[in-house]
């Protein structure tokens, strides 16, 4: 009876900390060989030139997962980090991580690089629909700047009032449109080439959304700092195309508008308070030399043998006797 209460289901099946150390650490080879094993597919597939050795310790280390506690402080496993670490480095910046989101799974829906495509897709027919409604009620409003030329003060706005206020609130934010479309084209751009080449980081999927709000900026920006037409080496170019192109290249103008800002407002340094220079302590007189004050603390001139002249040195200087 004493030896079936002392023992405690609770206390044997409860793990201890070595052993739960020892499982994190089978987790973690594990997917370092998923990784790995997926990463070689790709790089055969695709016809890359390989080291014998760097195929055979990850094969080997496939096969090994039939038995990860083996592997795991073994030879193979330093083999094994090795060739992970060139297939990487050969891979470059393919991982396997970019492999998985941008496989070519027709029952994800979900992932990563289809949620960043939609979204863009969205913010281009939004920035295309405002421009094409801008264009439209600017045209029925008869001019391309609207003025308050119809409405009276004290007079309630007509069919013809209200339609200048919307062109004119329409002016506004086409150009602002016009660079976030900008920022969108060069995104899509950018989202083809990276998932053709298998490239797209999930970590920089917050880059491309902040882009396209620079790219807004971009464009009301372009509107302050340009004329509506600007004349380029004799070709003048519509407000609309300088508020496109500042979106696409938001880089370049932020790059501009960091000079203009250093040209303005430039770096004030404080002047550093020097402290004056600090005299060197007088020099000990040695027997035989005048009591004569030597603030300098150079002692007395050196003569030549010959007493002649003071000697000095070839820089100027007194030289020691």
């Amino acid at each position: 009876m004493a030896d079936l209460e002392s023992l405690d289901p609770e206390q044997d099946s409860e793990p201890s900390p070595e052993a739960g150390r020892t499982d994190a650490r089978l987790v973690r080879l594990e997917a370092d060989v998923r990784d790995a094993t997926e990463l070689l597919s790709y790089a055969l597939g695709a016809g890359y030139l390989l080291e014998r050795e760097v195929v055979a310790a990850i094969r080997g280390a496939e096969c090994a997962l039939a038995a990860p506690s083996e592997l795991l402080c073994s030879p193979a496993r330093v083999k094994f980090d090795l060739a992970f670490r060139d297939l990487s480095d050969a891979l470059r910046p393919v991982t396997a991580e970019t492999l998985r989101v941008t496989a070519k799974d027709t029952t994800v829906r979900a992932s990563p690089v289809h949620r960043t495509s939609r979204t863009v897709w969205i913010m281009t027919a939004g920035a295309l629909f405002v421009i094409l409604a801008g264009e439209i009620v600017t045209r029925l409003a008869g001019h391309e700047f609207v003025s308050f030329g119809n409405l009276t003060e004290g007079d309630p706005p007509g069919r013809s009032g209200w339609l200048a206020v919307v062109a004119l609130v329409f002016s506004l934010i086409v150009p602002f449109a016009y660079g976030g479309l900008g920022a969108c084209a060069q995104l899509l751009r950018k989202l083809h080439r990276t998932i053709y080449e298998r490239t797209f980081d999930v970590n920089r999927r917050q880059e491309y959304l902040n882009r396209v709000l620079l790219g807004l900026v971009s464009g009301g920006l372009a509107r302050l700092l340009f004329e509506a037409s600007t004349d380029f080496e004799g070709k003048a170019i519509p407000a609309a195309a300088l508020a496109f192109v500042a979106g696409y290249q938001n880089d370049f103008l932020f790059t501009a508008v960091d000079r203009i800002s250093a040209a303005l407002f430039p770096k004030v340094e404080l002047s550093e308070e020097r402290e004056p220079p600090r005299r060197a302590p007088p020099r000990p007189k040695a027997n035989g030399e005048s009591g004569s004050d030597d603030p300098a603390g150079t002692g007395p001139e050196p003569t030549s043998p010959s007493g002649g002249t003071p000697v000095k040195s070839r820089s100027g200087e007194r030289a020691e006797p």
